[in-house]
């Protein structure tokens, strides 16, 4: 009988509509669980249920380190396993850890054939954690490669092209990357300031002071153009001084 209740329990936190219901049915399910001891793929499926309603990112992060550890004790390696991965690397802060998380739903994605819009996104987060400029350059091709078989451009294939520009070492190959940047800008405007970026980035690495404060100008103007002050446009202002001719 008590297996039967946590069972509906479970269902009735599937079917409800009203988040705290679904917290009320899902954590009824889960005390049952743990007065019977039982520790299966049920009980995995409930503190992952826990963990999409919850609250905080502390209590997604408990509830999917849960069942995180029930499915790898169970030897379950599905989508959703992948996913979870995925989403305790985002919500880690320590940077080993989210590589570690990364990999390991990217291993899980690869056992399951998997290559869709959540994969791409794993490989451009490890791409952003990795510590060398080849496993960087390895992530984000192919989370690039993805993004254009599923025919997706958006802020995030810009933001692949971006990252692709900034730690290529050949200017060439820099510039087509940061030209389809450019070309996205024109169709979304939170890739604007990217933009700026890459005049930012061409500022520093300029071999003469006029080319210097040429794009750091131009960095300037695309940042005033979107409205857009942060530190990166205060320090943009700041360079400036210290390079133009006078």
């Amino acid at each position: 009988q008590m297996c039967i209740r946590d069972s509906i329990y479970n269902n009735l936190g599937s079917t409800a509509t009203m988040k705290g219901k679904q917290v009320e049915y899902y954590g009824a399910a889960l005390e049952i669980y743990k007065k019977l001891g039982v520790v299966n793929e049920s009980a995995a499926n409930v503190y992952n249920n826990l963990g999409c309603v919850a609250n905080t990112d502390e209590e997604m992060k408990r509830y999917y380190t849960e069942a995180l550890d029930i499915y790898q004790k169970l030897g379950i390696e599905t989508e959703n396993v992948g996913n979870i991965c995925t989403t305790l690397g985002v919500l880690s802060k320590d940077k080993e850890a989210q590589y570690e998380y990364y990999m390991k739903a990217i291993e899980i994605y690869e056992k399951n054939g998997l290559e869709n819009l959540t994969v791409a996104n794993t490989y451009g987060n490890l791409g952003a954690v990795s510590t060398t400029k080849e496993e960087q350059y390895e992530y984000f091709v192919k989370a690039l490669t993805i993004y254009e078989e599923l025919k997706i451009q958006d802020e995030a294939t810009a933001n692949l092209y971006y990252n692709l520009g900034v730690i290529s070492d050949d200017e060439e190959k820099q510039r087509e990357y940061f030209d389809k940047v450019k070309e996205l800008a024109r169709r979304f405007r939170a890739v604007r300031e990217m933009v700026a970026m890459i005049y930012y980035h061409y500022g520093n690495n300029a071999q003469t002071k006029e080319k210097q404060e040429e794009n750091y100008k131009k960095a300037i103007e695309v940042y005033e153009s979107i409205g857009v002050e942060t530190e990166a446009v205060s320090y943009t202002h700041l360079t400036l001084p210290t390079i133009c001719s006078v």
